[in-house]
């Protein structure tokens, strides 16, 4: 019972702060090459316990691949102590470009993947939040 009313302490404190916009922007580069790639994603919660969100990224990721690509979701989040449990029942996919140095050619080959509106009914892209890890990589905006 002590673990059970903890967890409640903790998710009625997170239900407080939660509401409203989180974004985190940076550049992903790596250490030893000259590339980079743009990583956004942004997390709205709303009063009514539902979400919305955003990801994504722009730009070379490796040395034989850059990435240009966008996820947008929807759903329910509940509380489980610190936890944010993020119930996704939509996603959209309105780009997928990948593009691979085809090393034979030395020439950049581009593929661009469907887009697609799906609605989720399995739980398979549910995301699982520590409050504390989320709150150190988003600001609220």
């Amino acid at each position: 019972m002590p673990v059970l009313l903890e967890n409640e302490k903790k998710a009625q404190e997170i239900s407080k702060k939660i509401i409203g916009k989180w974004g985190d922007a940076h550049w992903e580069k790596a250490e030893d090459a000259n590339y980079k790639a743009l990583s956004r994603r942004f997390f709205t919660f709303k009063k009514d316990g539902t979400f919305e969100s955003s990801e994504e990224m722009v730009g070379q990721t490796t040395p034989y691949m850059k990435e240009d690509w966008l996820f947008l979701s929807w759903g329910k989040y509940a509380f489980k102590g610190d936890t944010i449990h993020l119930n996704v029942t939509r996603e959209k996919c309105p780009k997928q470009v990948f593009t691979h140095l085809n090393v034979r050619t030395n020439k950049w080959e581009k593929k661009v993947s469907p887009t697609y509106d799906s609605l989720i009914t399995n739980g398979s892209k549910d995301k699982f939040l520590i409050f504390s890890d989320f709150k150190s990589n988003f600001k609220k905006i």
